[in-house]
Order: structure tokens, then C-alpha cells, then sequence
């Protein structure tokens, strides 16, 4: 595994939080809670949902901060947050209808997916990650609208590097063939 870049800043920050300081737990909030928000939303495509799912996230993450170790700790955020839509989605199996005035449009950093953003709106986008098959919609989502490295997405979602590579190099193809269709029709 390569080498996990650490914030002093943060590891304090968090070393706070495991003693009950609460301005530090809501500094991480602050800090967490969009990219957490549009994770969930990403699964849910309800902005009360989200919100509410973002919260609950929240909640078990202070709850189990002291076992937090070493390691992304922002990794380790998006690993709950997996986890509890996951288990969100086993309990409430139903069928979620997507309306645009529900689809908030994340924010995109520069990077190497930058030519498929370019070429696509942002609803077009979520649109083509949700046709792509699960394994590759996880990874695309945590590359393209969270800026996860290979190593953080790797621990949020439990898979080998190589894995998150190929994920992601297959995605990536399978994106700009679908795009490449849709702009010629």
C-alpha cells in the first residue's frame, strides 16, 4: 500500500474528538459534511434523505471515533458512510425516483477524469455513473466528485489498490463510450 499522507492538523483535531471535546467534533463536521452529503445523495437522490442520512453518519462516526487508528481518516469517514447506506438500502429495498429539482450538483476539482466532466453537465454525469455497474459506480463517484486518492477509495471501500485502478480504468472507458454515443445522437 503507498504511503497515507497525514494532517498533523487533522490528527489533532481528531485525538479531541476521542476525548469529547465538542468544538472539535463539530469542526469535522464542518469540515466532512458535504462531501459526506453528496455521497449519500448519490445513492439516495433526495435532498432530505441525504441530510438525514448524512447525519445519522455523523452519529456513528463520533460514536466509534476512539477506534479510529492510523490511516485517511476521510477514508475512514466514507467507509461508514458505505456501510450505513448499505444497510440503509437493506432495510428500506424500494424504488427511488429521481426528480431534477432533487439533483444537487456537486462540486468537480481538477482532475485526470477532467475531459469526461468537460464533456458532460453535471446531471448528464450522474446520470452516466448511475449506468455503469456497482463496483465502478462506488469508485467513479469517490474519484470524480470526492477527489478520493487510489489509496483512501482502496480503504473506504475495502479493495485492493490494483482493484480501484482497474475499477476506475474500466469506468473510465466505459464513461466516454456512453458519452461518445449520446453526443452523436
Amino acid at each position: 500500500m503507498g504511503a497515507v499522507y497525514i494532517n498533523v492538523e487533522e490528527q489533532i483535531l481528531i485525538q479531541k474528538c476521542k476525548i469529547g471535546d465538542e468544538g472539535a467534533f463539530r469542526e469535522v463536521f464542518e469540515h466532512y459534511y458535504s462531501p459526506i452529503y453528496y455521497f449519500c445523495l448519490s445513492y439516495v437522490r433526495s435532498r432530505n434523505e441525504a441530510e438525514d442520512l448524512t447525519q445519522e453518519v455523523f452519529i456513528k462516526a463520533f460514536k466509534s471515533i476512539k477506534s479510529f487508528g492510523k490511516g485517511s481518516f476521510r477514508a475512514w469517514l466514507f467507509k461508514i458512510a458505505r456501510n450505513h447506506l448499505i444497510d440503509e438500502h437493506r432495510k428500506h429495498i424500494r424504488s427511488i425516483t429521481v426528480s431534477i429539482d432533487d439533483v444537487a450538483e456537486p462540486t468537480v476539482e481538477h482532475t485526470p477524469e477532467s475531459e469526461i466532466v468537460a464533456r458532460s453537465d453535471m446531471v448528464e454525469l450522474l446520470k452516466v455513473i448511475d449506468g455503469l455497474a456497482p463496483e465502478y459506480r462506488e469508485v467513479m463517484y469517490l474519484r470524480f466528485f470526492q477527489g478520493l486518492r487510489y489509496e483512501e477509495i482502496s480503504e473506504a471501500l475495502g479493495i485492493p489498490v490494483g482493484t480501484v485502478k482497474t475499477y476506475i480504468h474500466r469506468g473510465r472507458k466505459e464513461m466516454l463510450k456512453r458519452i461518445n454515443i449520446e453526443t452523436k445522437q
